[in-house]
């Protein structure tokens, strides 16, 4: 007997839907450590939610590659025509590469789908800002200082994650203030329950809107059917994440 991989047909491919997964954690560590807003609004998973969020779009871009990927070879197998095919061959593609960061994929996505600037898309640079800010460790160090009165920690926001001041989520900033002596860490600034909600949201309006700029028929349906719910309510994973996201701030920030 051959092997397997001799004898067996292809029937058809697929793909993992591993965004919805990130998506739903982030959505679950932000919930679960919102406290108490009257005093401050600290949210010690905004940190990782604003990582797992961006880790999700670069997932779903590579998805939504593989399983136009799966859509062609369907047709292709049961003869079906497709127009503007090499639009579809190109997003296809773009599973086979490396290159590229979440922010860089994406728009590669939507230049594919000729939609040109979408509103949010500035937010999402400003969401790669803050994410390398993270997880690149210089930017963590904290001087030790001496003003001539006390020693204390000394640092300022920086530069690149000054735009983020403008953001807000049901009123709260997404960066919270200094603090009296100015000393907070930014990393501590930008960990509030109104940044985690920013973040996720904006990843999920990002993941819809491409969906629904999808042109043909036929591949959003048979892309759409893989992040479908059970709750009819909703047409599919991520807009009842963004009704869930927009229910718990309207909780956390209406107590």
């Amino acid at each position: 007997m051959g092997r397997v991989g001799e004898v067996l047909d292809i029937l058809a491919y697929t793909s993992s839907q591993i965004s919805w997964q990130l998506i739903l954690s982030a959505i679950s560590r932000a919930q679960t450590s919102s406290g108490d807003i009257l005093k401050i609004d600290l949210n010690l998973e905004a940190l990782p939610s604003i990582v797992l969020s961006c880790v999700a779009l670069e997932a779903f871009v590579n998805e939504v590659s593989s399983l136009t990927y799966a859509f062609l070879f369907e047709c292709e197998q049961e003869n079906v025509h497709l127009q503007n095919i090499d639009m579809y061959e190109k997003i296809a593609e773009i599973r086979n590469s490396n290159d590229g960061n979440f922010y860089q994929r994406y728009k590669r996505l939507l230049k594919i789908l000729e939609i040109e600037h979408p509103t949010f898309r500035e937010q999402i640079f400003y969401l790669k800002e803050v994410r390398d800010m993270i997880v690149h460790f210089k930017t963590t160090d904290i001087p030790i200082v001496d003003d001539g009165e006390t020693i204390r920690a000394a640092q300022s926001l920086p530069e690149e994650l000054n735009a983020l001041k403008k953001f807000k989520i049901n009123n709260y900033p997404i960066i919270a203030s200094d603090g009296k002596d100015g000393s907070v860490e930014w990393p501590l600034k930008v960990s509030t329950s109104a940044m985690a909600a920013w973040s996720i949201t904006l990843v999920l309006d990002a993941i819809i809107y491409s969906l629904d700029a999808i042109p043909n028929k036929e591949l959003k349906d048979f892309i759409v059917k893989k992040y479908a719910t059970y709750d009819e309510a909703f047409p599919n994973l991520f807009q009842q994440g963004k009704a869930t996201v927009k229910r718990w701030t309207k909780e956390l920030y209406d107590s």
